[in-house]
C-alpha cells in the first residue's frame, strides 16, 4: 500500500500523465489494502475496553477519526501554498505529502 500511495501522491504533486488505468488500479489497490483497517481497529478497541457498551466506544472513536479529519481541511490548505522543489520539478506542493 505504501508503494501504491507513494505512485499516487508523485502523480498528484508532479502532474505527472499516468494513463487512467494505473491510477485507477492503484486506487483500488490502496482502498483493498486499507480499507479493511477500521473494522479491526474498532475489534480491538472493544475488546480492549471491555466492561464498556460497544456502541459508545465505536461512536468515541468514529467521533475522534472526523474530527481528525475536520482538523486536518486547514492544514492542508495551508500546505498547498508551498510548493516543493522535489526531483528538480517545482510543482509538488506541499498538500500532496
Amino acid at each position: 500500500s505504501g508503494v501504491l500511495l507513494t505512485v499516487l501522491s508523485l502523480a498528484f504533486g508532479n502532474d505527472l500523465a499516468l494513463p487512467p488505468w494505473l491510477v485507477l488500479l492503484s486506487l483500488l489497490g490502496v482502498g483493498a489494502t486499507l480499507g479493511p483497517v477500521q473494522p479491526i481497529n474498532a475489534e480491538l478497541a472493544v475488546e480492549v475496553t471491555y466492561p464498556a457498551d460497544e456502541n459508545a466506544i465505536e461512536a468515541v472513536q468514529q467521533l475522534c477519526g472526523n474530527l481528525f479529519s475536520a482538523l486536518l481541511v486547514p492544514v492542508c490548505e495551508y500546505a498547498a501554498l508551498y510548493d516543493l522543489d522535489f526531483m528538480g520539478k517545482g510543482d509538488f506542493r506541499g498538500d500532496s505529502i
